[in-house]
């Protein structure tokens, strides 16, 4: 996903405490409930651009930073 309002969506619906500049995303998983989100400073990046990894913490209800890869 990478449009203006796909990304509004995103930070509304998943990451609202998010500070981080993204500008795509890839959700694994429903994109009601995803297991990740992988996030992109690029909109439209390759395979192989950067991305910070968050993960979905079934006990505290939040998504959490994994690392950036």
């Amino acid at each position: 996903m990478n449009t203006p309002e796909d990304m509004r969506w995103l930070r509304e619906t998943h990451l609202p405490k998010m500070e981080y500049r993204f500008h795509s995303a890839l959700l694994i998983g429903n994109e009601d409930s995803p297991e990740e989100i992988h996030l992109f400073e690029e909109q439209d990046p390759l395979y192989t651009d950067d991305f910070q990894q968050w993960d979905w913490d079934y006990e505290e209800n939040i998504f959490y930073k994994v690392s950036d890869f």
